[in-house]
């Protein structure tokens, strides 16, 4: 459980500096097509 929560705040700060930068519509765009494609299919 510590390990999950190490690696889910890992995550947490990768998607917040990815958001930051340049490629954050890039990210947010990949992220909600895997999301509603997950859905669909």
């Amino acid at each position: 459980m510590s390990r999950y929560r190490s690696d889910d705040r890992y995550w947490e700060h990768r998607l917040d500096r990815a958001i930051r930068g340049r490629q954050g519509f890039a990210w947010g765009a990949f992220f909600i097509g895997f999301i509603l494609g997950g859905i669909i299919f």
